[in-house]
């Protein structure tokens, strides 16, 4: 497998507004723990802290969900039991290989992102952008095939928000969010529905943007767009701290895991704040080709050395309730009528607590991925450079609390073959010759066929809706509850 890029010129990570090298594989990276953050700020003695919004939140429902804690379906509970006792069954044997995805027949599709830098002048008008801000079918833009999923669980007001943007930039860029709100749904509703028009703002994005297309593709350009993402969090957060001072929302905050795919450098950038993370899913050679679950990051506690380094340096103070969880909370806390405290030590927000060390600086990881090769057309993985990185899938901490990384990718994984093969038999059905002639030449076609045949006729969910299922499931087996929100991307 390569390793990540080399830190010579371009940039691979940014830890903390700190350009660091890292010296390891995406396959060895250590794994963070679960968090289980279901009371991420509730009060104790000697102070007011907001009441949870299971019991305080008045705001309306975001658009698409229910008011109300839905209970999942009997169909979709039996279409879940069915993967799960697949997966289960089948856990040391090799699931299709995967090599490459094929747009699905019958499925919408849209103009997808182009692996070729255009010699067109960028867009740079936001506007003009598609972007996505509720939950997606299983869908198509080009090479990418997209689901995106979301379910308010057993909370009463629903903070998740989500953004899909396959194709900004003319086509070379996607963009994937996450944003997991705090204290009712402000910041995290204020962040999804302008974090693309700050982008656009930000004069490193800006100056990337008017690099000739080579300079555009070549890997030393890297670090431009990586210091432009750190520049969109920093004035994203400068944006909605002032939008809370207006509205007086001076508590409510939000999570954040974004990922950028840029299409003709075949980079990843890997942006997060907090405990919402991302996880790609990677071939290994003693997996006999089975795609495993590889988280890209790690939860910001106000615990670890370098965090709480921090807060302490500006005044904040560390306290451990809710068997044992850590809290950030200002040094004032215990002199206050009404004060915050978090479970996690950056996010974009969190108006009260940013004197007191909360930083909304994010962590940033800057992979190199095999990525198709040229226009929207798929090259075999073995004649692309990178990491071998065939899966994508982002989450708030509904979901990573209780679905391992593993267990999230073998599902999705199984699951778009099974997609991928009913797909197939439709197109073999309405066009025999047609569709025998384009599936000789497509990898995996054997094996999307046979998890077809193994699944049956039961519904099927995409693979973003049955990660979100399983969430639900283990939310009730463990006794928590919280909002539950995934995207799944395969190359």
């Amino acid at each position: 497998m390569s390793h990540l890029v080399p830190d010579a010129g371009p940039m691979l990570a940014v830890s903390s507004g700190t350009d660091a090298a890292a010296s390891h594989t995406i396959a060895h990276q250590a794994q963070p723990q679960p968090v289980h953050t279901d009371s991420r700020h509730s009060g104790s003695a000697g102070a007011t802290a907001l009441a949870d919004p299971e019991s305080s939140s008045a705001a309306a429902p975001h658009a698409g969900t229910s008011a109300a804690p839905a209970e999942p379906t009997a169909a979709s509970t039996a279409a879940g039991a069915a993967t799960t006792a697949y997966t289960s069954a089948h856990s040391g044997d090799a699931l299709p290989s995967l090599a490459a995805f094929p747009p699905l027949p019958g499925v919408e599709s849209f103009p997808g992102p182009t692996a070729g830098s255009s010699n067109d002048p960028i867009n740079l008008d936001y506007t003009k952008e598609k972007v996505i801000y509720h939950p997606t079918p299983l869908t198509s833009f080009g090479y990418l095939t997209i689901t995106a999923a979301t379910h308010i669980g057993r909370r009463k007001n629903q903070e998740d928000r989500m953004l899909v943007a396959p194709a900004l930039m003319n086509g070379e860029l996607s963009f994937f969010g996450v944003f997991d709100g705090t204290v009712q749904e402000h910041a995290s509703e204020w962040v999804h529905r302008n974090i693309v028009r700050v982008l656009y703002s930000c004069p490193s994005f800006l100056a990337f943007c008017r690099l000739s297309p080579a300079d555009r593709a070549d890997p030393k350009s890297r670090a431009i767009f990586a210091h432009a993402v750190k520049e969109c969090y920093a004035q994203t957060d400068a944006e909605l701290l002032e939008f809370c001072r207006v509205h007086e929302h001076h508590y409510t905050s939000c999570t954040s895991i974004t990922v950028f795919l840029h299409h003709p450098s075949q980079t990843l950038y890997c942006a997060h704040l907090a405990d919402s993370h991302a996880v790609v899913g990677i071939p290994t050679p003693n997996a006999q080709g089975r795609l495993v679950g590889q988280l890209l990051t790690l939860p910001h506690r106000p615990d670890t050395p370098a965090e709480l380094e921090r807060i302490r340096r500006a005044g904040g103070t560390l306290v451990y309730l809710h068997t044992n969880k850590p809290f950030i909370r200002g040094g004032d806390f215990h002199q206050r009528k009404l004060a915050m405290q978090l479970n996690y030590s950056r996010a974009f927000g969190g108006k009260d607590l940013k004197p007191f060390g909360l930083s909304a600086e994010p962590d940033i990881r800057v992979i190199e991925v095999k990525m198709p090769s040229n226009g929207n057309k798929l090259a075999p993985p073995s004649q692309r450079s990178g990491e071998d990185v065939r899966a994508l899938i982002l989450g708030s901490d509904g979901l990573w609390d209780v679905v391992s990384p593993s267990d999230a990718v073998k599902a999705a994984s199984y699951l778009m073959a099974v997609h991928c093969g009913r797909a197939q038999a439709q197109a073999q059905a309405a066009d025999p010759a047609g569709a025998a002639a384009a599936a000789a030449g497509v990898a995996g076609d054997r094996e999307f066929r046979e998890a077809a045949e193994q699944f049956g006729d039961k519904q099927l969910l995409t693979p973003s809706e049955y990660l979100v299922q399983l969430a639900l499931e283990n939310h009730v087996i463990k006794g928590s509850n919280d909002n539950v929100t995934s995207i799944v991307v395969f190359f």
